[in-house]
C-alpha cells in the first residue's frame, strides 16, 4: 500500500498539541488544515475546495453527531481514513484499538495512519491487506529498496537463512529499516550497535522477553528539537500529566535527563554538561558551604556510590531545605540550557513512578521554566553578537573611577578583578563561580556601560 499524502484535517482543542501533531503530519507529506473544535471541523469538511485525504480527530470533538455523520456516513467520504486520538482513558477504552493514545511519536502516528487507511479501504475491497509477513532477518541481500514489514507485522528468523550477523552488520540493517520508517538520524551508530549486541546476547542465552516484558519504562515519544521544539514537548508532557523521564542529547555531547512527576519537573540531572551545572557550585555561590568541606563530601560520595546532596545533609554541612533550593536552581539552569540546543534529540520514557533516589519532588511548573528559558535564549543572541570565547577585554580605569565604589554587586566585582587584558572571555568565565550565562551577561553589561573595552589585536 502506497504511503498517503495530501490535505489532512486535524482537530484538536489544544494549540500546543495541535502544533506538535501538525509538524509530524507535515514530515509525513500531509498538508494539515487545523480546527480547534467540532464546529470549525464541520465548516472545513463542508468546504468543497478541500478534498481531504485523512482526518485526525480528537475523540472528544468526534462525539458531535454532525461531525461523526460527515466523517462516517457521508458517501463522499466513505473511504476517508479517520484516525481518532485521545488522552482520556474512558474514551480510549470505549473506542478500542482504532484510537491512538496521546502522547505519541511520529512512528506511532505513521503506523496508526496506515491502519486507518486499511480500515477505510476494507469495505470496498472485501479484505484487509495481510498483517503478517515473514522475512529472514539476517538476509544479506536486503537493501534500502527492499520492502520492509510494518511495526505490527510478524518478524521471524528463517531457519534456512544464514546465521545472525555481527552487531555492526545488524546495526546497519536496523538503520536502513529506521530510514524506511522516516526516523533517520534519531539513533547514533554506536547506540544501534550496542542494542544489536544486547539482542544477540539475549538470543544466545535463549531469552525471548524484551525490555517491556521485564517491566522496563515504555518509550512513547521521540524526536529532534529542530522539528518539534523541546519547549513545546515539555508543555505537552505537563498538560498530559505524564510521569517519566525525558532524555535529551546533543550529537556526541552532553546528556540531560528531565524527570517528570504528574506533569511537573521533579528533578533534572546531566552528564558531561560541565562543572557549572553541578549542585556544589550553587551551594558555593550562595555561601552555604566552603570549598574544603565540599571537596571532602564529593570524595565520600564517590567512594560510597551515593548522591552528593544526601552526603552533605548527613554530614550536617547543609540542611534538606538548602539542598532543595540548590536542586531547584540546578534543574532550572539545565532546562534553560537545553532550550538553546537546536540539534538535540530527545526521547520520553513513561514510568509509573520515579526511582526513589531521584524522587526529589521539586514540583517545578514547565510553563514558567520555558518562559524564562526563551527569554534567556533571546538574551544569548545579543550577548553572542558582542562576545566571543577568544575575545580579550581591558578595564577602563577612568570609567571605573567615575562609577565610584559600592555600585557593583559581589559577582560583578569578582568578574572585574579577573579582567587583566590577558585573559580571554572563555578564561574569565572559568575563573569565577558563575554560570556561563550569568558571567557572559556581566561582561556584556560591562561592554555596554563602557567599563571595559575590547583589546585591539
Amino acid at each position: 500500500m502506497a504511503p498517503m499524502s495530501g490535505p489532512a484535517l486535524l482537530v484538536d482543542p489544544n494549540p500546543t498539541v495541535q502544533r506538535v501533531i501538525a509538524a509530524m503530519l507535515r514530515q509525513q507529506g500531509f498538508d494539515p488544515a487545523l480546527a480547534h473544535d467540532d464546529a470549525e471541523a464541520i465548516r472545513l469538511l463542508r468546504d468543497p475546495q478541500r478534498p481531504f485525504a485523512l482526518a485526525v480527530v480528537d475523540a472528544s470533538a468526534h462525539q458531535n453527531p454532525t461531525l461523526r455523520q460527515l466523517l462516517l456516513q457521508d458517501p463522499r467520504r466513505r473511504h476517508l481514513p479517520v484516525l481518532l486520538i485521545s488522552a482520556s482513558l474512558r474514551l480510549l477504552h470505549e473506542l478500542g484499538p482504532q484510537a491512538l493514545p496521546k502522547p505519541f511519536d511520529a512512528a506511532a502516528l505513521r503506523e496508526a495512519i496506515a491502519q486507518a487507511q486499511r480500515r477505510a479501504l476494507a469495505p470496498s475491497s472485501g479484505a484487509v491487506p495481510p498483517s503478517s509477513t515473514r522475512i529472514p532477518i539476517s538476509n544479506p541481500t536486503l537493501t534500502s529498496r527492499s520492502p520492509l514489514p510494518r511495526a505490527q507485522d510478524e518478524v521471524s528468523i528463517d531457519p534456512q537463512a544464514p546465521a545472525l550477523p555481527e552487531p555492526a552488520r545488524l546495526a546497519s540493517l536496523a538503520r536502513l529499516m529506521l530510514e524506511h520508517l522516516g526516523v533517520r538520524g534519531w539513533y547514533e551508530q554506536e547506540e544501534l550497535e550496542e542494542a544489536a549486541k544486547k539482542a544477540l546476547e539475549g538470543a544466545s542465552a535463549g531469552q525471548d522477553g524484551g525490555p517491556m516484558s521485564q517491566g522496563a519504562p515504555r518509550e512513547v515519544l521521540r524526536g529532534v528539537a529542530d522539528a518539534v521544539p523541546l519547549g513545546e514537548v515539555m508543555q505537552v508532557l505537563q498538560m498530559q500529566m505524564q510521569t517519566g523521564v525525558l532524555e535529551i542529547r546533543r550529537h556526541q555531547g552532553p546528556e540531560v535527563k528531565v524527570y517528570f512527576q504528574n506533569g511537573l519537573v521533579d528533578l533534572v540531572i546531566s552528564r558531561g554538561a560541565g562543572g557549572e551545572f553541578r549542585v556544589g557550585r550553587y551551594l558555593l555561590a550562595e555561601g552555604l558551604i566552603q570549598q574544603d568541606a565540599l571537596a571532602e563530601a564529593v570524595e565520600q560520595s564517590q567512594q560510597e556510590g551515593r548522591l552528593l546532596g544526601d552526603v552533605l545533609v548527613e554530614r550536617g554541612d547543609i540542611d534538606r531545605e538548602q539542598l532543595t533550593l540548590a536542586l531547584m536552581k540546578q534543574s532550572s539552569e539545565l532546562i534553560y540550557e537545553v532550550l538553546r540546543w537546536k540539534e538535540a534529540r530527545y526521547v520520553f520514557f513513561r514510568e509509573k513512578s520515579l526511582p526513589r533516589n531521584l524522587d526529589a519532588q521539586l514540583g517545578l511548573p514547565v510553563a514558567s521554566l520555558v518562559m524564562e528559558g526563551f527569554r534567556r535564549v533571546d538574551e544569548w543572541r545579543l550577548i553572542e553578537e558582542s562576545l566571543s570565547p577568544g575575545l580579550v577585554l581591558l578595564r577602563d580605569e577612568a570609567a571605573l573611577d567615575r562609577l565610584g565604589p559600592g555600585r557593583l554587586s559581589k559577582q560583578e566585582r569578582a568578574m572585574l578583578e579577573q579582567i587583566d587584558g590577558q585573559r580571554t572571555v572563555e578564561q574569565l568565565l572559568a575563573a569565577v563561580n558563575a554560570s556561563s550565562f550569568e558571567g557572559s551577561k556581566i561582561l556584556y553589561q560591562f561592554l555596554q556601560s563602557r567599563l571595559v573595552r575590547r583589546r585591539s589585536a
